[in-house]
């Protein structure tokens, strides 16, 4: 589905659509892209859930019968996505090398032992986190967004991008996430989405942007008490 990996005119791509782009694929945005969905749609969204119901975090919420019905949506929602959402539509060989990707990460998923991120070092305060979070997605967007145009070679800037992600699971992987690390780990999460509600009103404002912003600075409050009340549970506990 995701087609803004090969589609050149892809509305979110500015410079990226020349920028990298390599044998048809949008490679310094496909990096980005996957770095970006993999912290943000994936990672935060189910670390928030989990500390939510903490208590329940270890068991399974759904049967076999409802995740044979959740895979069946997913297929039907990107069967949609590549048939109807632009009229671009990449080579069968382009997307049999990202499936063969994906199953690499699969494979190195399943691989990777689960003592990972039990480091020995006692976790930094949250207001540390805080900060740290907040300045890890600072960077991301200022070195993908700004980078194009300072670094000429591409693939020097992927490389220091990995390279940027791995410092930072190297920094946060010695510390010990399984010993009263609930509220460290929500602190962490608070930070880095604290940059887009930070946001909100100067996308609100920017009238330069192609798309309707109206309401963009009613979300970043609603984000921020929603942050403010998983907080209080948390210290609650």
């Amino acid at each position: 589905m995701v087609k803004s990996f090969f589609d050149p005119a892809w509305m979110d791509l500015c410079v990226l659509g020349v920028y990298g782009r390599w044998q048809g694929v949008n490679w310094v945005w496909a990096e980005w892209l996957t770095i970006y969905h993999a912290i943000f749609s994936i990672v935060i969204p189910i670390m928030l859930v989990e500390l939510v119901y903490h208590e329940k975090r270890n068991s399974s919420w759904i049967n076999n019968k409802k995740l044979v019905g959740l895979v069946l949506l997913l297929v039907g929602v990107t069967g949609f996505g590549y048939l109807f959402l632009t009229d671009f539509y990449p080579s069968v060989l382009q997307y049999g090398f990202f499936i063969l990707i994906i199953g690499v990460l699969l494979v190195l998923a399943w691989k990777i032992p689960n003592t990972m991120g039990k480091g020995e070092k006692r976790p930094l305060s949250s207001k540390k986190f805080f900060i740290i979070g907040f300045f890890v997605v600072l960077m991301l967007f200022l070195f993908f967004g700004a980078g194009p145009n300072i670094i000429n070679e591409p693939l020097i800037l992927m490389v220091i991008g990995l390279g940027l992600v791995i410092g930072v699971f190297l920094f946060l992987k010695r510390f010990n996430w399984s010993v009263n690390s609930l509220y460290h780990k929500f602190s962490l999460i608070a930070g880095a989405l604290f940059f887009f509600i930070f946001l909100t009103p100067f996308q609100e404002l920017d009238k330069n942007r192609p798309d309707n912003t109206r309401g963009m600075f009613l979300v970043g409050i609603v984000a921020l008490i929603l942050l403010l009340l998983v907080r209080k549970k948390l210290k609650s506990n």
